[in-house]
């Protein structure tokens, strides 16, 4: 006997005895516009409308960091190969390099009109 499960936009076939573990995150505030991970896949970026951006742990989902001082809304994020850094894209054209474990501001690139 098996089960055909679907979640999260997967479908998954489970049979009889197997375990099948769901990855879920909480809700997040506002619509998600990106999502990242760092090269080990380790550490999950989730950026989004409401101008914040949430660093999780996985797979046991944990919540690291919370970036909220990020112009609104975030369409675009990037973690680094080792996770400790989060790279910012804002509507706005400002990109923000963040310490994942601080949330502190390192480094702000803002855009110059050219003529």
């Amino acid at each position: 006997m098996y089960a055909i499960v679907r979640t999260g936009g997967k479908q998954y076939k489970v049979k009889e005895g197997e375990t099948l573990k769901v990855e879920k995150l909480e809700a997040q505030p506002g619509e998600i516009l990106d999502l990242a991970t760092d090269a080990k896949r380790t550490r999950l970026a989730v950026a989004g409308a409401a101008g914040e951006v949430r660093v999780y742990s996985l797979p046991d989902g944990k919540r690291l960091a919370n970036l909220t001082a990020v112009p609104a809304p975030v369409y675009g994020v990037a973690l680094s190969a080792d996770g400790s850094r989060v790279a910012t894209g804002s509507y706005n054209g400002q990109v923000g390099i963040y310490d994942t474990a601080s949330g502190k501001l390192l480094k702000q690139l803002v855009p110059v009109p050219v003529e």
